[in-house]
């Protein structure tokens, strides 16, 4: 089973209380009622369209500093939130941004997936691959072996990319099939 990162439990009120003066402002109203909570935290981590080539792809992956948090209401995965530590105290924690989507939803499919079918115990991350429009569960399991769950993926892989568990490799491999996105030549 992989676990997420701990954060402990002071700063995360005090992000909780950000949460609540945040999501009103970005149209997301919460309520007591709701059971807003915050669930999941996962480090983010950024793959640069050229690594997914390299002979070991994640080892060029760059942590971002800033942390994916799953917010729920009534225990559904509603809405997410970033934060970043800004400086070495509790308050120096910030949420960056938060966003209401289906994104926390096939997030938490994937985490899910990984807990049922990753048999190790392991550090997660949440690997972001924007030229792909992909955003993935990273596994790092007590053996160092890296495990891929994709959760975000556009229509025109879902028949390609499976949400399913992929040892690095053999992601890797598929994604050097397809076409990632490339911007508009001036």
């Amino acid at each position: 089973m992989a676990h997420t990162v701990s954060i402990p439990q002071n700063i995360l009120n005090i992000l909780a209380e950000e949460v609540a003066q945040f999501l009103p402002n970005v149209g997301i109203p919460l309520t007591q009622a709701d059971n807003p909570e915050i669930g999941e935290t996962f480090p983010v981590w950024f793959l640069p369209a050229s690594a997914v080539i390299a002979e070991n792809p994640l080892s060029q992956a760059i942590q971002t500093g800033k942390f994916h948090h799953q917010i729920y209401r009534n225990g559904r995965p509603i809405a997410f939130a970033y934060s970043q530590a800004f400086g070495s105290k509790e308050r120096d924690w910030k949420i960056t941004a938060a966003f209401e989507s289906s994104v926390p939803a096939d997030i938490d499919v994937a985490v899910d997936i990984s807990d049922k079918d990753i048999p190790q115990d392991g550090d997660t991350r949440l690997l972001l691959l924007p030229a792909y429009m992909i955003q993935a569960i990273w596994i790092i399991d007590q053996n160092g072996q890296n495990f891929i769950v994709p959760a975000v993926l556009p229509d025109e892989f879902k028949a390609t990319i499976l949400q399913r568990p992929y040892s690095a490799m053999d992601f890797f491999e598929i994604l050097k099939k397809v076409q990632h996105i490339i911007g508009i030549q001036i």
